[in-house]
Protein backbone atom coordinates (compact mmCIF):
# COMPACT_ATOMS: atom_id res chain seq x y z
CA UNK A 1 0.00 0.00 0.00
CA UNK A 2 3.02 2.33 0.90
CA UNK A 3 3.66 1.91 -2.73
CA UNK A 4 0.36 3.01 -4.34
CA UNK A 5 0.23 6.31 -6.25
CA UNK A 6 -0.86 9.58 -4.44
CA UNK A 7 -3.29 11.17 -7.22
CA UNK A 8 -6.48 13.29 -7.05
CA UNK A 9 -9.49 12.38 -8.57
CA UNK A 10 -11.50 15.15 -9.79
CA UNK A 11 -15.30 14.76 -9.17
CA UNK A 12 -17.14 13.67 -12.61
CA UNK A 13 -20.66 15.54 -13.03
CA UNK A 14 -22.47 12.10 -11.73
CA UNK A 15 -20.42 11.70 -8.74
CA UNK A 16 -21.39 15.62 -8.26
CA UNK A 17 -24.80 14.56 -8.26
CA UNK A 18 -24.38 11.82 -5.55
CA UNK A 19 -22.34 14.19 -3.01
CA UNK A 20 -25.12 16.26 -3.53
CA UNK A 21 -27.89 13.22 -2.90
CA UNK A 22 -26.06 13.13 0.33
CA UNK A 23 -25.99 16.20 1.45
CA UNK A 24 -29.52 16.78 0.75
CA UNK A 25 -30.37 13.84 2.37
CA UNK A 26 -28.25 13.95 5.46
CA UNK A 27 -29.48 17.77 5.97
CA UNK A 28 -33.47 16.13 5.82
CA UNK A 29 -32.59 13.90 8.39
CA UNK A 30 -31.48 16.39 10.68
CA UNK A 31 -34.65 18.64 9.71
CA UNK A 32 -36.59 15.99 10.23
CA UNK A 33 -35.39 15.10 13.64
CA UNK A 34 -35.63 18.57 15.00
CA UNK A 35 -39.40 19.25 13.51
CA UNK A 36 -41.23 15.97 15.03
CA UNK A 37 -38.97 16.09 18.05
CA UNK A 38 -41.13 18.35 20.08
CA UNK A 39 -44.71 16.49 18.87
CA UNK A 40 -43.00 12.91 19.52
CA UNK A 41 -44.46 11.38 23.21
CA UNK A 42 -42.17 10.17 25.89
CA UNK A 43 -41.92 7.14 24.57
CA UNK A 44 -41.49 6.38 21.09
CA UNK A 45 -40.24 2.76 19.04
CA UNK A 46 -36.06 2.46 19.49
CA UNK A 47 -36.23 -1.05 17.55
CA UNK A 48 -37.46 -2.91 15.24
CA UNK A 49 -37.84 -6.67 14.40
CA UNK A 50 -37.14 -8.40 10.96
CA UNK A 51 -41.11 -8.22 10.36
CA UNK A 52 -40.68 -4.54 10.55
CA UNK A 53 -42.72 -4.20 14.24
CA UNK A 54 -41.68 -2.33 16.98
CA UNK A 55 -40.07 -3.96 19.86
CA UNK A 56 -38.29 -2.18 21.88
CA UNK A 57 -39.14 1.18 23.30
CA UNK A 58 -37.24 4.39 25.19
CA UNK A 59 -37.22 8.14 25.68
CA UNK A 60 -37.67 10.04 22.72
CA UNK A 61 -34.41 12.01 23.80
CA UNK A 62 -33.28 8.48 21.52
CA UNK A 63 -34.50 9.72 18.72
CA UNK A 64 -31.25 11.70 18.22
CA UNK A 65 -28.79 8.67 18.33
CA UNK A 66 -29.36 7.63 14.60
CA UNK A 67 -28.89 11.58 13.17
CA UNK A 68 -25.65 11.93 15.27
CA UNK A 69 -24.67 8.38 13.92
CA UNK A 70 -25.18 9.29 10.40
CA UNK A 71 -23.20 12.67 11.12
CA UNK A 72 -20.38 10.49 11.94
CA UNK A 73 -20.21 8.21 9.94
CA UNK A 74 -21.09 10.68 7.15
CA UNK A 75 -18.19 12.79 8.58
CA UNK A 76 -15.94 9.53 8.33
CA UNK A 77 -16.53 8.49 4.62
CA UNK A 78 -16.20 12.25 3.26
CA UNK A 79 -12.56 12.47 5.00
CA UNK A 80 -11.94 8.84 3.72
CA UNK A 81 -12.97 10.08 0.46
CA UNK A 82 -9.98 12.32 -0.05
CA UNK A 83 -7.16 9.29 0.37
CA UNK A 84 -8.45 6.47 -2.25
CA UNK A 85 -4.52 5.72 -2.08
CA UNK A 86 -5.54 3.69 1.46
CA UNK A 87 -9.12 1.66 0.61
CA UNK A 88 -8.22 -2.14 -0.04
CA UNK A 89 -9.16 -2.98 -3.58
CA UNK A 90 -9.41 -6.61 -4.71
CA UNK A 91 -6.68 -5.42 -7.32
CA UNK A 92 -3.29 -4.88 -7.28
CA UNK A 93 -2.86 -0.90 -7.86
CA UNK A 94 -0.52 0.36 -10.68
CA UNK A 95 0.11 3.58 -12.28
CA UNK A 96 -1.06 2.69 -15.36
CA UNK A 97 -4.69 2.02 -13.24
CA UNK A 98 -5.16 4.05 -10.21
CA UNK A 99 -7.12 6.94 -11.49
CA UNK A 100 -9.49 4.27 -12.83
CA UNK A 101 -9.36 2.29 -9.54
CA UNK A 102 -9.54 5.43 -7.40
CA UNK A 103 -12.42 7.06 -9.35
CA UNK A 104 -14.07 4.05 -8.78
CA UNK A 105 -13.68 3.34 -5.54
CA UNK A 106 -14.31 7.42 -4.40
CA UNK A 107 -17.56 6.61 -6.29
CA UNK A 108 -19.01 3.65 -4.51
CA UNK A 109 -17.99 5.07 -1.36
CA UNK A 110 -19.93 8.17 -2.42
CA UNK A 111 -23.01 5.86 -2.79
CA UNK A 112 -22.47 4.58 0.15
CA UNK A 113 -22.37 7.72 1.90
CA UNK A 114 -25.38 8.70 -0.10
CA UNK A 115 -27.74 5.18 0.70
CA UNK A 116 -26.81 4.90 4.45
CA UNK A 117 -27.96 8.37 4.91
CA UNK A 118 -30.96 7.35 3.31
CA UNK A 119 -31.52 4.54 5.52
CA UNK A 120 -31.22 6.37 8.36
CA UNK A 121 -33.84 8.75 6.87
CA UNK A 122 -36.21 6.21 6.05
CA UNK A 123 -35.60 4.73 9.75
CA UNK A 124 -36.55 8.06 11.52
CA UNK A 125 -38.93 8.65 9.34
CA UNK A 126 -40.77 5.56 10.37
CA UNK A 127 -40.15 5.83 13.79
CA UNK A 128 -41.95 10.07 13.73
CA UNK A 129 -44.99 7.51 12.39
CA UNK A 130 -44.98 4.72 14.29
CA UNK A 131 -44.59 6.73 17.68
CA UNK A 132 -47.94 8.88 16.16
CA UNK A 133 -49.82 6.22 15.75
CA UNK A 134 -49.51 6.27 11.56
CA UNK A 135 -48.25 3.38 11.45
CA UNK A 136 -47.51 -0.31 12.90
CA UNK A 137 -43.52 0.43 12.28
CA UNK A 138 -41.14 -0.15 9.38
CA UNK A 139 -43.52 -2.64 7.47
CA UNK A 140 -41.68 -5.51 5.54
CA UNK A 141 -40.96 -3.59 2.47
CA UNK A 142 -38.27 -1.62 3.91
CA UNK A 143 -35.74 -4.39 4.46
CA UNK A 144 -35.73 -5.67 1.35
CA UNK A 145 -34.98 -2.15 -0.04
CA UNK A 146 -32.88 -1.14 2.96
CA UNK A 147 -30.48 -4.44 2.18
CA UNK A 148 -30.47 -3.75 -1.89
CA UNK A 149 -30.13 -0.36 -1.64
CA UNK A 150 -26.77 -1.33 0.29
CA UNK A 151 -25.39 -4.35 -0.99
CA UNK A 152 -26.16 -4.35 -4.90
CA UNK A 153 -23.84 -1.08 -5.31
CA UNK A 154 -20.83 -2.57 -3.65
CA UNK A 155 -21.32 -5.66 -5.58
CA UNK A 156 -21.67 -3.74 -8.95
CA UNK A 157 -18.62 -1.20 -7.60
CA UNK A 158 -16.61 -4.37 -7.09
CA UNK A 159 -17.31 -6.16 -9.89
CA UNK A 160 -16.59 -3.03 -11.85
CA UNK A 161 -13.24 -2.47 -10.16
CA UNK A 162 -12.01 -5.84 -11.01
CA UNK A 163 -12.95 -5.24 -15.17
CA UNK A 164 -10.96 -1.89 -14.80
CA UNK A 165 -7.90 -4.24 -13.42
Amino acid sequence: MNQRPRIKIKPQPFDTIIELLAWVTFLLLWLLTILYYNSLPDKIPTHFNASGYADGYGSKSTFFILPVIGTLIFALLTILNKYPHIFNYSVNITEENAYRQYSNGTRLVRYIKFSVECTFLLIVWSIVQSARGKSDGLGVWQLPIILSMNLLPTIYFAVKSYRLK
